[in-house]
């Protein structure tokens, strides 16, 4: 059973216990927004958060950004990011924070964290290169970068709210390899986009991003005709497939409704601009993840794990091929034995003839060298016994006596059969109440 009401209202009313973005994140995300914000207004709000101003300086500092000489002042450091990307750094660290006891708590958890948000990363660094070589140009690239990081955000939230019915939800979807949605719904009512948009929405992020996490999912053409800005919805999809084709990080959906080159085509994106992004996929997350402080990881690294998440999961594919296939030949086998069976009675068969005929069916059926069959007559007056299969066996040890060591094992489990006699010496072996143990030939031996 649930542990929660599954109703959805009542599901994401739960999410109202979340923390909340720190006041000095919310009123730096309004700053960048706003084209009349001044560099210096930025740069005062970001000096009451030391661990802000921390991060902003790294990243500066960091081998990506190229910038000649250090620098140490806050003054320096915003015009050169510029406000988009100090929106970014500023919204990344501050859901990290929001969620860094989760991840501290998570080590026994079957939600992985940190594979997680090396998929969210994936998806960001992803669908900023989409949104340089977007057609239109109308995405800017550091919008599709926070977009592509918190698209998932739905995810982490259920998993912080009800751990354990996600940890159902992550295995039911890794056994049954299907998309984690489905399951979200079934288990809770709600799934992670609807999820999603709840926060976001509490959050007060910009009204797009909270298009972009709660429609991500539907195909391009599927996307209402009043959402404005369709564009950054489409980059971050996009990104999304392809962040799963490359299997970094861990998503949760193993489904995927269309192929990364077909949906770049739809989407109108020239045809090597995924082959763009996938080249450089692996190297940008891992300087992303460095520049954030979520792990070490190299480039090589992430290609390594990915390959072992591919070859895994074709090992598993096989596995669940060899199994169905084996579960075919053998219904296929039952089905062929089914049919000799009813192919060799008829209406009128006498016992001895069915119980010859289940002998055989049963050797074809179960693939066993030898199999015995019997049938007790009405009142027990008679006993019909067959087996099918070798002389002897592999031992050398003559099985002519099969069909005797079958009647001891009747004669003891039977409480009205416990006077029964064999005797050898005749073609038939009489009971002592005057019962024939008869003897059925069916192409085999017979006793």
């Amino acid at each position: 059973m649930p542990e929660v009401d599954t109703s959805p209202e009542v599901v994401l009313s739960h999410l109202d216990q979340l923390p909340t973005l720190s006041a000095v994140v919310v009123r730096i995300l309004q700053l960048t927004d706003d084209d009349e914000s001044t560099t210096g207004e930025v740069v005062q709000m970001l000096r009451a958060d030391q661990s802000l101003t921390a991060k902003i300086l790294s990243v500066t500092n960091s081998a990506a950004m190229g910038v000649r000489g250090r620098v140490t002042t806050l003054d320096k450091a915003v015009p050169l990011l510029g406000f988009a990307a100090v929106r970014s750094i500023v919204l990344a660290t501050g859901v990290f924070d929001c969620f860094s006891r989760r991840t501290n708590a998570s080590a026994g958890n079957t939600f992985d964290l940190v594979e997680f948000w090396k998929h969210s990363l994936a998806v960001a660094c992803a669908a900023r290169r989409l949104a340089k070589l977007s057609p239109g140009g109308n995405v800017d690239a550091e919008d599709a970068f926070v977009a592509g990081l918190l698209h998932d955000l739905g995810k982490v939230a259920l998993d912080t709210v009800f751990p354990k019915a996600y940890d159902r939800i992550v295995s039911q979807t890794n056994h049954s390899r299907g998309d984690i949605a489905d399951a979200e719904r079934t288990v809770l009512g709600a799934d992670h986009t609807v999820a999603g948009r709840r926060l976001a929405e509490r959050w007060r992020l910009p009204a797009s991003l909270q298009r972009a996490i709660w429609l991500h999912h539907l195909a391009p053409e599927a996307l209402p005709a009043s959402v404005t800005a369709p564009e950054l919805i489409g980059v971050v999809a996009l990104g999304d497939t392809i962040a799963r084709e490359q299997r970094i990080g861990y998503s949760g959906n193993y489904v995927f409704c269309d192929h990364s080159p077909r949906l770049a085509e739809r989407l109108g994106f020239p045809p090597e601009a995924v082959d763009v992004v996938v080249k450089t996929l692996a190297g940008d997350v891992a300087a992303q993840a460095a520049l954030l402080g979520l792990d070490g990881e190299t480039a090589e690294g992430l290609y390594v794990q990915a390959m072992t998440r591919a070859n895994a999961e074709l090992g598993r594919l096989n596995a669940d091929l060899m199994s169905g296939n084996r579960r075919l030949a053998t219904g296929a086998r039952y089905f062929n034995a089914i049919t000799r069976f009813e192919r060799e009675l008829s209406d009128w068969s006498d016992p001895a003839a069915v119980i010859a005929a289940v002998a055989e069916a049963g050797a074809d059926a179960l693939q066993r060298p030898r199999l015995a069959a019997f049938g007790l007559r009405q009142n027990l007056t008679a006993v019909d016994v067959t087996w099918v299969g070798e002389e002897d066996d592999e031992r050398g040890h003559d099985t002519r006596n099969t069909p005797i060591e079958l009647l001891s094992w009747i004669s003891e489990a039977s409480e009205l059969a416990d006077q029964l006699v064999y005797s050898r010496a005749t073609a038939g072996a009489r009971f002592a109440g005057g019962g024939i143990l008869r003897p059925i030939r069916p192409g085999g031996r017979g006793c």
